[in-house]
């Protein structure tokens, strides 16, 4: 697990728990788009993302992908 991942996936979950939303909530929203095991491994930075996918649960959180992105 790189270090990129886990920050990405810390600050996506922060995103979904901010917004009140469970992984089964996003899962069922999404019409089972984001799988809960899959969005549970992105937030533990156990599965990388492509930017495609990054940019498609951002915009269903309804924020910008750089917010998410850790910085160095």
């Amino acid at each position: 697990m790189s270090e990129f991942n886990r920050q990405l996936g810390a600050n996506l979950r922060d995103v979904r728990k901010s917004s009140g939303w469970s992984l089964r909530d996003v899962t069922t929203e999404t019409h089972n788009d984001f799988k809960t095991s899959v969005l549970g491994a992105y937030e533990r930075g156990e599965r990388a993302m492509t930017v495609e996918r990054l940019s498609q649960l951002c915009e269903f959180y309804g924020v910008h992908p750089i917010s998410v992105i850790p910085h160095a």
